[in-house]
């Protein structure tokens, strides 16, 4: 009996074994089959939603124990949609199944290789739909007209009056966490990996139309855990193969054609490789990136070359930023239209970038290499430029209002600059858009060219700012600006400047103005032969003058040796830009070998009336100046050329309050002036009273040579002064000179000359002649006072242009003595020295005009011209 249970129970448990056994190998069967059971029913999913639709994979693998499913060769054909296919070459994606024991979803591997695709968004009658794989998704919902209504039991069913009643009736929902005891889930993914894939896009809407392809060629995720704290891996290399864009053009007959707006004339490459820190709560950067052969053309604008762009030493989130270095190299900018000179930059490389929303900062910023204009005849060449320790501050609170923000800027340098200015005939800048065709003038020839220097504000009483510290916007420090290393040229050059002050010297009567002159070439040599020991780049800086305006044209070249700018302090309120301390200024140009021309100035800014003048001492000298490629403008406000000539200046002015005061003493060495223009001679001849030619003979001496001082005196009303504009009025100035002194001999022996530009009171005569002197309370003419009078009728009767003026003065005892009424003494004597002249010459007597009465040293009548 018990054997035969026996049996039984062994025969019971076989049959067990072979039905688990059965049911075992058909689950690992229908595992296995799932893929397939899901590529099919997938395949007559999308063989309904499209005629020809079709859905194909050459194989695939399932491995179930190891969780990990392969796809090879997925297609979706959908003809007349897109590019009429998307294809996959393979898809792999492994899960580890039981992690899910522990409440963690661990993805082992997602893998996407030869994704090709192409996506549509087209305007149809219902709205913009989106085609992807054949299947089409509308990107705008419906209008509430076109929605199904509720059904009727929804309808009936009351509504929510508000969230309290609703959670009346719902249970509270257990969260899963260290409160509930329990570890809450957790996402991972050891890698994500995307080969090969290119996907094209065609957006056309009614206002735009867009056509490309992107190919990302790889991409890189890995190491991501949902609660862990390790960085998350990625790398990036992505290709932007076509892109254009366009928008509808604007026709006469408005056809509704499209014209492109954009285009990418080459495949860009874009590089980045680095890690992700804090993926989930804030997201910070950590790495390089790098972008390569950008070429964008705007058709009618403009176009944009960039051989790459590199970023290195990225450490960056949504608060804070920083970078070690960014460098462009191989930018190019064009003007498709032509109007604006193009732009070519080598590198331009900063360094240690970093900003934290207050404070933004640039370690050292280097540009080599920067031309604009074209390869022939470039407006402007700068082969290095440097500037250290850039800073901008954005103060918030209190602070802000106190001091606005900031703007800190350190030391710069630079060498190897070459600014051409070119003028055409016509008056248009070569290179530039003409801003109107009769814009350009003459007298606007070389404003250009004119340095502007830069800033301590001081205001005019009654016009100070009334804006307070806390209306402060920006505050600019500059350490300084300085010309790296001079040209090759400097020593010499500057031994012939000192050969020149030399000779200037010998020659000038004004011994310490040469002295000056001398021991600043001296200087300058010295200095020059130092900063040429100390670098071995021997690069200098040059400006190219061209002017076809003017007959003959003017070519020159201006060489710049030295150029020094020292340290800047500025603030920029509501009220304009303030410096908070004045500026020193070093310049040393050169038009030659031989010349030399030296600026040295303290300046600062002086604000009135909303405008801001120049404040200052000024110094200027001019060594060996060339006056033969000026002849064009001396043709125009002389009407002669010179066929030699050299020109010595030494200015020394200050401005006070745009007020100028100061002088300038011309040296013009062995000049010869050949009349070209009879009719500006003519002009300029009427203008003095005499010929330009006995002019300019009276103002030689005994050697040649032209010498003239020239008092500077007057309110800067416009301080921006054209070098035409200076020309002709140093031209005026200097055949004034020569009429007075044509004059001063006309007059001897009545009257010697006291001055030249010298007052008479309050009023100021170009020469003045003696005084008619008298005894106290005396208005009488006398015998001596008749035969001075008579002189100077007889000139008078020569010169019938010629007006003087008779200002009569009572002493300090005459006033005291008549209280209020001097006036009437002083009077007398200027009505009784007119009556006189009268007397003997009524017409000559009409131009003699008799000045108020003033308080003065003698008791006398000053007699002067203008």
């Amino acid at each position: 009996m018990n054997k035969r249970r026996t049996r039984l129970g062994k025969k019971l448990w076989l049959w067990l074994a072979l039905v688990l056994a059965m049911l075992l190998a058909l689950l690992l069967v229908v595992l296995h089959s799932l893929p397939g059971l899901g590529l099919l029913a997938a395949s007559r999913w999308y063989a309904q939603q499209g005629e020809g639709y079709a859905l194909s994979a050459q194989n695939w693998q399932f491995a179930p124990f190891k969780t990990r499913l392969e796809l090879h060769g997925v297609e979706l054909q959908h003809p007349g949609v897109g590019a009429d296919s998307t294809q996959l070459k393979r898809l792999v994606l492994q899960f580890r199944l039981r992690e899910l024991f522990n409440r963690r979803l661990l993805v082992e591997q997602v893998q996407v290789d030869g994704l090709h695709g192409q996506l549509v968004v087209q305007e149809q009658a219902d709205g913009q739909h989106l085609q992807l794989a054949g299947l089409s998704f509308p990107l705008v919902a419906a209008p509430m007209s076109d929605r199904e209504p509720l059904s009727e039991q929804a309808a009936d069913e009351p509504a929510v009056a508000n969230a309290d009643d609703a959670a009346l009736g719902t249970e509270p929902v257990q969260d899963s966490g260290p409160e509930s005891g329990t570890e809450p889930w957790r996402f991972a993914l050891n890698q994500l990996q995307l080969n090969d894939v290119q996907w094209q896009w065609d957006i056309a809407l009614a206002g735009l139309r867009t056509q490309g392809q992107l190919n990302l060629q790889t991409f890189q995720l890995s190491q991501f855990d949902s609660l862990g704290e390790q960085p998350v891996r990625a790398e990036l290399t992505l290709q932007l193969a076509r892109l254009a864009v366009q928008q509808p053009a604007i026709t006469a007959g408005n056809t509704g054609d499209f014209s492109d707006t954009l285009v990418l004339q080459q495949p860009l490459q874009l590089q980045l490789n680095g890690r992700i820190h804090d993926l989930q709560t804030q997201p910070r950067w950590e790495g390089e990136a790098g972008l390569y052969d950008l070429q964008l053309d705007m058709p009618g604008l403009v176009r944009l070359s960039l051989a790459e762009l590199l970023l290195a030493g990225i450490n960056a989130d949504a608060v804070q930023q920083q970078l070690h270095s960014l460098q462009l190299n191989g930018v190019l900018i064009e003007d498709n239209s032509g109007r604006n000179p193009a732009v070519q930059l080598e590198q331009l490389h900063l360094q240690e970038l970093s900003n934290d929303g207050r404070l933004q900062a640039v370690q050292q910023l280097q540009l080599q290499g920067l031309r604009v204009g074209d390869a022939e005849q470039p407006l402007l060449l700068l082969q290095h430029y440097q500037l250290q320790d850039i800073q901008w501050q954005s103060l918030a609170g209190a602070e802000a209002a106190q001091k606005g923000q900031r703007l800190s800027v350190g030391a710069q340098q630079y060498y190897g600059l070459e600014l051409a200015l070119r003028r055409a005939a016509d008056g248009q800048i070569l290179g530039l858009a003409a801003a109107a065709p009769d814009a350009v003038t003459a007298e606007q020839t070389a404003d250009a060219v004119a340095a502007k220097p830069a800033p301590a504000v001081e205001e005019a009483p009654g016009t100070a700012a009334t804006a307070s510290p806390a209306q402060a916007v920006l505050t600019l420090l500059l350490a300084g600006l300085s010309q790296a290393v001079p040209d090759h040229d400097d020593a010499s050059a500057a031994d012939s400047a000192e050969s020149s002050a030399e000779n200037s010297a010998e020659n000038s009567a004004e011994n310490s103005a040469e002295n000056s002159a001398e021991n600043s070439a001296e200087n300058s040599a010295e200095s020059s032969a130092a900063d040429r020991a100390e670098s071995a780049v021997t690069s200098g800086s040059t400006l190219i003058i061209e002017d076809r305006s003017v007959n003959p044209p003017l070519q020159t070249t201006l060489a710049l040796h030295e150029l020094q700018v020292g340290a800047v302090n500025s603030q920029l309120d509501a009220q304009g830009f303030n410096l908070h301390s004045s500026v020193p200024l070093h310049l040393l140009l050169g038009l030659d070998r031989f010349n030399r021309i030296t600026l040295d100035a303290e300046l600062g800014l002086f604000q009135r009336d909303n405008q801001l003048y120049p404040q200052g001492p000024l110094q200027v000298t001019v060594r060996q100046l060339d006056l033969v490629p000026f002849n064009g403008y001396l043709a125009e406000a002389l009407g002669y050329h010179v066929d030699r000539g050299t020109l010595d200046v030494d200015a020394n002015i200050r401005i006070d309050k745009a007020q100028l005061q100061g002088e300038i003493k011309l040296l013009l060495r062995n000049s010869r002036f050949v009349p070209v223009d009879e009719a500006t001679i003519d002009r300029v001849s009427k203008q003095i009273a005499m010929p330009v030619e006995t002019a300019l003979d009276l103002l030689r001496d005994d050697n040649g040579n032209i010498r003239l001082t020239i008092p500077v005196s007057g309110d800067l009303a416009d301080p921006d002064v054209g070098l035409g504009d200076i020309t002709r009025q140093l031209s005026r100035l200097a055949l004034q000179q020569g009429a007075l002194f044509y004059l001063r001999q006309s007059l001897q022996p009545y009257s010697t000359m006291l001055s030249i530009a010298s007052y008479a009171g309050d009023y100021l005569f170009a020469i003045r002649l003696d005084s008619l002197s008298f005894a106290d309370h005396s208005s009488a003419i006398t015998d001596e006072h008749q035969q001075h009078l008579q002189k100077l009728i007889g000139v008078m009767r020569d010169k019938k242009n010629l007006e003087v003026q008779a200002c009569p003065f009572v002493n300090a005892a005459e006033a005291a003595a008549l209280e209020e009424n001097w006036p009437q003494l002083a009077r007398a004597r200027g009505d009784n020295l007119k009556a006189a002249v009268a007397a003997l010459d009524a017409q000559v007597a009409e131009r003699i005009s008799v000045c108020r009465p003033q308080q003065g040293k003698r008791a006398e009548v000053m007699l002067g011209v203008n």
